[in-house]
């Protein structure tokens, strides 16, 4: 009797032990299936806080700077920037998806103000910013998603953390892709007087038909536009094309077709080094600057300039640097008082 008992308590402790590891063999099945699915994409993963990123770089966009800029509802483009593609297939993205996004925040910028870029995005930027220029990571909505990545999953409300879909190796029709082209599309169809593009010449092919500017923002330039293209070469390299180029000269019958008038100039980082004013950040801006500044708007200067540039000053000396001053020497180019304000600014800073 008691053999029967023991036997029966050992039979009822296997059963137990193979129904805990069935329910656990089934959890991890069901994990490892799940996750699987979620990182089945060849790129890179949404990126963490997405929602507090795009929420904290809309509150803190800089609107004394770019003052065409339209007023702002955080809030309402966070939702609408996530309403785009929560819950949605990552691989069957359109640009109707984005066209409320767009709506809220239109990155039209005024004329002569644009510079575009291919593979030189940093030097773009760097080009674009003393001189009050904007490049499409300046607007709103580029300063938002400038560097992150986002994808969903039908039917969840959460990112996929895990993969998102490389434009290469899984589907041109992305989130992250499409957004990119279609706010590109807008930027380049606003565009009017004189855009800029800064193209890499150490590359063979400065001008890449397949690239974003190549098939998305050369061909919505409107007509009568003017086009100046800036090639940049690495240093100690020899170029590889050039402004007579066979891409550029692709470039340049493109634009053609569409009545878009082009010019083109070699070795942009000559051109930097030599109209760099020379600035000494490292103390501010003195004195007898601001108030070079305030004889200008007393004497019918540019209520822009002196109102930006003298509140660039109320910043601690020991976080003060070089930008700032950039700012005012950006904006006096932009009203013609460049060569007056970079004399004063080497006799007296």
């Amino acid at each position: 009797m008691a053999d029967c008992c023991t036997r029966k308590k050992l039979c009822y402790c296997f059963l137990l032990c193979f129904l805990v590891a069935g329910i656990i063999g089934g959890a991890i099945g069901i994990h490892k299936w799940y996750h699987s699915g979620l990182n089945r994409w060849h790129g890179l993963g949404s990126t963490a806080d997405f929602q507090k990123i795009i929420q904290e770089r809309c509150d803190n966009y800089p609107q004394q700077i770019w003052s065409y800029s339209r007023s702002r509802n955080c809030q309402e483009i966070k939702q609408a920037f996530m309403s785009a593609f929560i819950s949605k297939d990552p691989c069957k993205a359109t640009k109707e998806d984005y066209r409320r996004l767009i709506d809220l925040a239109d990155p039209t910028v005024p004329c002569n103000k644009i510079v575009l870029w291919s593979k030189t995005k940093e030097l773009a930027r760097e080009y674009a910013k003393p001189r009050g220029l904007v490049t499409l990571e300046d607007t709103l909505l580029g300063s938002l998603a400038d560097d992150l990545h986002w994808c969903g999953e039908p039917g969840s409300p959460d990112l996929n953390t895990w993969s998102c879909p490389d434009w290469k190796k899984d589907c041109r029709t992305n989130y992250l892709t499409v957004f990119w082209e279609v706010l590109s599309e807008r930027f380049a169809e606003s565009a009017c007087g004189t855009v800029q593009v800064v193209l890499d010449g150490s590359l063979e092919n400065a001008f890449n038909e397949m690239s974003i500017f190549g098939r998305v923002e050369a061909p919505n330039l409107k007509p009568m536009v003017t086009l100046q293209a800036w090639l940049v070469h690495d240093p100690g390299k020899p170029p590889r094309d050039s402004c007579s180029g066979s891409s550029i000269t692709k470039l340049k019958s493109i634009l053609s077709e569409r009545n878009v008038r082009f010019i083109c100039r070699d070795n942009l980082r000559k051109f930097l080094k030599k109209r760099k004013p020379i600035l000494n950040g490292k103390y501010g801006v003195s004195p007898l600057w601001l108030l070079f500044l305030l004889f200008l708007d007393i004497s019918g200067g540019s209520q822009q300039l002196s109102v930006t540039c003298v509140s660039q000053t109320f910043v601690p000396v020991s976080t003060y640097h070089q930008t700032s001053v950039i700012y005012c020497y950006g904006f006096a180019h932009e009203m013609k008082l460049h060569w007056a304000v970079v004399s004063v600014l080497h006799s007296w800073t």
